[in-house]
């Protein structure tokens, strides 16, 4: 890895033109900013299904104003802050991980070293919140779009923060708080990338080892990578993508896809935010409004997506999974669909929440009591794939309604 100094070079020589689409302004509702001649191009490309990315071109809020400004120099605002970590002035858990109980699961083994990928615009991994060591590698990005550990865009620093911000004693605390309990592997992608570079990055993530995958990216007729996408999930790789972004009921990919798991944002309050997907693949939620995360050149900021909303559950996921290892990918993606709940009650499934907001420590807490079991069984029915498995969204959870007999422990086999 290229030290601070040329990283900094790089950063002014070869930093790319972006362009931002439809940025909402701080309600949500409205839309902010203008759009160049270039971005009207792209959002037409984009609305015809020929795929980009879910955030940075369509109705992404990127904050810029004053208000911003104050949040990266150490200034605090009460929209989308959480918890301040008692005797530490300027670190704060953000909502959303409070939300989703991501702060109270219990750290896994120091054996299980879960490797997760994050396919985004990049990583500031000079940021100080985020580790740059041998524990985070990555795939540069295709059509000399960049260096995977630059990020001049900001929302895959965003999404990293959210998954594992250190717990330093400054800026936010991610799910991963302990920089000694995973590994990265970020895989660049940039707005209007082809269907064929965006099935690049995924097997570059299996060859990395990677066993959950966050996924920024998609498209209303982005179909090509169905089978890579199977590939992986019979590998026993978990994905987790943004439901998408225009407040609609059309299948937005790839997370319509039923190997992926498709999350919708809700707000503070768990309301379904205005322009989060509804639709039958829709199949849990998380907070996905005002989130407060890192962004690149040691700032921090809000952004809204439910991209944003993936980055909690794809990191819950990889945390719970590490101490459970004898499960499959397919009873840690049940285990947080039945342990999901709304306004604290579990609920049925809905086109807005899917089975209901993440409850991270719930879903543990089964996985400790029942074991693996709780998500179904271990192996699919003989002459079927992991993917078999796979329903998606309203049809995920088939009949699996009533817990099992309870497992006394967490066998060995489970945290080796």
């Amino acid at each position: 890895m290229p030290n601070v100094a040329q990283a900094q070079n790089r950063k002014e020589k070869d930093k790319p033109t972006t362009v931002l689409v439809d940025a909402h302004n701080n309600n949500n509702n409205n839309i902010a900013g203008q759009t160049s001649t270039d971005s009207l191009a792209l959002q037409k490309h984009l609305r015809a299904g020929e795929g980009g990315m879910v955030e940075h071109v369509r109705r992404l809020q990127v904050q810029e104003d004053t208000e911003t400004e104050a949040t990266s120099t150490g200034g605090v605002n009460q929209r989308g802050h959480g918890r301040r970590l008692q005797g530490v002035s300027t670190q704060e858990i953000p909502y959303g991980i409070i939300m989703v109980q991501g702060d109270q699961i219990p750290p896994p083994p120091a054996t299980n070293i879960m490797k997760i990928c994050i396919v985004d615009t990049g990583y500031d991994s000079n940021h100080p919140d985020l580790r740059s060591d041998q524990f985070s590698s990555g795939l540069n990005g295709f059509a000399s779009i960049g260096f995977w550990y630059d990020d001049e865009i900001g929302n895959g620093t965003h999404v990293a923060g959210t998954v594992a911000a250190i717990d330093n004693a400054e800026g936010v605390v991610g799910v991963y708080g302990d920089p000694t309990e995973y590994s990265l592997f970020i895989s660049k992608v940039s707005p209007g990338f082809s269907e064929a570079s965006i099935s690049a990055s995924l097997i570059a993530c299996r060859d990395a080892g990677a066993k959950v995958i966050a996924m920024s990216t998609g498209g209303f007729n982005f179909t090509g990578i169905e089978n890579v996408l199977k590939d992986l999930y019979d590998n026993d790789i978990l994905i987790f993508a943004g439901a998408g972004d225009s407040g609609d009921t059309a299948s937005f990919y790839p997370a319509s896809f039923k190997t992926v798991v498709s999350v919708a944002a809700v707000d503070q309050s768990e309301n379904v935010a205005n322009f989060s997907q509804r639709n039958d693949q829709v199949e849990i939620s998380a907070p996905g409004v005002d989130i407060y995360s890192t962004l690149p050149e040691n700032n921090y900021g809000f952004k809204s997506g439910t991209s944003m909303a993936s980055a909690h559950v794809a990191g819950s996921a990889a945390k719970i999974w590490s101490s459970f290892t004898a499960c499959t990918n397919n009873q840690i993606r049940n285990t947080l669909l039945r342990t999901a709940s709304v306004s604290g009650q579990q609920s049925s499934w809905t086109s807005t929440q899917g089975w209901g907001v993440l409850q991270a420590k719930s879903a543990f807490d089964q996985l400790e009591t029942y074991g693996c079991d709780y998500g179904g069984p271990t192996d699919p029915p003989q002459g079927q794939e992991l993917s078999d498995l796979a329903l998606g969204g309203r049809d995920q959870l088939g009949s699996l309604t009533h817990a099992p007999t309870p497992a006394p422990t967490i066998n060995s086999a489970d945290v080796s």
